[in-house]
């Protein structure tokens, strides 16, 4: 499988945001890299690869809002060298203002994650397994924050409030209005049935959970002796029952490491959280892209809807998975 292409800065990089950050943080002068690949980048945070010359030292750096950059820190300090899985070398921690910090790892493989490959379900399902199996062991780890259903019921409330906040932005179309005043009402659905989520996860075991729904920020390393999976973006790591890690893993795979710590849980228990993810990680999803509802233009307004109709569709589908009722979610198309 080749690379995954990326945004590739060239010329004289000195002047980088990123490349002054690493500079500052190393211990001497740092040579500016041969390029730079923007490997993500939003209003909020951004992630970049420092590609050197020749034999030099690669190195990926994230900008993000302080408090996720905190949870990252404490993932890679306290909680990910106690755990039996690969991950980047971690080079640091730095602060931008107050507002925002930097992260500095080694740089991870080229080869994207692709959930579509059974080797690398296999080798997220082994890795996600090892993780949670371990993790739920961990002292440390209960420190992390609460990523269990209530983290999800506030998402869910906190984007049905922005969704309805924005309903009277005048770009919107009557189509468009009607369109999100269903969401918003499958959303109030949703909220009136979220005790059959939390019944969904009563029994099962509380650990470490990365939390990133679609695997956007992982990576597989190959070395002599065979693939290894790099995860990066822990700042939605947290402390409760898997559900999200589980949408675009193997389970067989997964269910082999774990038993031996939850010899009581079944495929058909998986299955189930993985559901329960589905759901989470579109309320994620939807509470993240809700706020760009503001913008003032069509031509910007445009992909936000679209993004939500493919969201409230999947959530749809979701909740039927589930069944027995749970959701009244019906779906919509949010037209132009």
């Amino acid at each position: 499988m080749s690379a995954t292409a990326h945004a590739v800065l060239w010329g004289r990089l000195a002047w980088h945001p990123a490349v002054e950050a690493w500079n500052g943080f190393s211990d001497g002068p740092v040579e500016p890299p041969e390029h730079i690949e923007i490997l993500q980048q939003s209003s909020t945070s951004a992630t970049y690869r420092l590609v050197a010359d020749g034999g030099g030292r690669s190195i990926v750096a994230r900008r993000s809002l302080t408090p996720g950059a905190s949870i990252e820190r404490t993932v890679h300090e306290r909680i990910l060298p106690s755990l039996p899985v690969t991950s980047p070398r971690y080079c640091g921690f730095q602060a931008d203002g107050t507002e925002r910090a930097w992260i500095f790892l080694e740089a991870a493989g080229d080869e994207r994650y692709a959930a579509s490959d059974p080797t690398h379900r296999s080798l997220a399902g082994r890795w996600v397994g090892m993780m949670h199996s371990a993790g739920a062991r961990l002292s440390t780890a209960a420190s992390l924050p609460d990523a269990g259903p209530s983290r999800y019921l506030g998402l869910l409330r906190s984007a049905r409030e922005i969704i309805h906040t924005h309903m009277t932005n005048r770009v919107l179309s009557t189509r468009d209005v009607s369109a999100l005043e269903r969401l918003a009402t499958d959303l109030d659905a949703l909220d009136d049935g979220w005790a059959r989520l939390e019944a969904a996860c009563a029994g099962v075991a509380a650990t470490v959970t990365h939390g990133d729904y679609r695997l956007r920020h992982a990576y597989v390393r190959r070395r002599a002796t065979g693939l290894e999976l790099l995860l990066l973006n822990w700042e939605m790591a947290g402390w409760g029952v898997p559900t999200v890690d589980l949408t675009h893993v193997d389970l067989d795979a997964y269910l082999a490491v774990i038993q031996p710590t939850w010899p009581g849980l079944e495929v058909e228990d998986l299955q189930r959280l993985v559901t329960v993810g589905h759901v989470f990680g579109h309320l994620a999803a939807i509470r993240a892209v809700s706020p760009r509802l503001g913008a003032q233009t069509t031509h910007e307004l445009r992909p936000t809807l679209d993004t939500l109709e493919s969201l409230h569709a999947e959530l749809t589908q979701a909740g039927h998975t589930l069944g027995d009722g749970a959701f009244a979610v019906r779906g919509a198309r949010i037209d132009s």
